[in-house]
């Protein structure tokens, strides 16, 4: 199997893609042929430890956050497989005319909540 790689870092290469990406396939393709799935059970996660958890109001300049550095990552399930769809669910029209996309743009997409405060942080499961 270790063709197949130098095969892919090849091409990759041939594409210019940077070493880094080449090195990171590698890495994934390697735990590939290991075995791994690169699922995580729910039994393997586990919460923060309290001194990892700071309260907002200990951080530098906590009623200005840096918008602009913020990063909000979405996790979704994979139910709409399961309910036997075609197509992926967060274009399905939920509300109006509106799909799931568009209301997590249009959510995101406001700095303030609806009582005024800030949204410093978005979580959703």
């Amino acid at each position: 199997m270790n063709d197949k790689i130098e095969e892919y870092k090849n091409i990759m290469k041939r594409e210019g893609l940077d070493e880094i990406v080449i090195d990171s396939f590698v890495d994934y393709y390697k735990q590939l042929l290991r075995g791994s799935t690169g699922k995580l059970s729910e039994s393997k996660i586990k919460p923060p430890g309290k001194n990892k958890i700071k309260k907002i109001e200990s951080l530098v300049d906590y009623q200005n956050p840096p918008f602009a550095k913020l990063a909000i990552v979405k996790l979704n399930g994979g139910l709409g497989t399961s309910m036997g769809l075609e197509k992926v669910k967060s274009l399905l029209k939920v509300k109006s005319d509106f799909n799931f996309l568009d209301i997590i743009v249009k959510q995101d997409s406001k700095p303030t909540r609806a009582d005024g405060r800030r949204n410093s942080s978005v979580v959703y499961g």
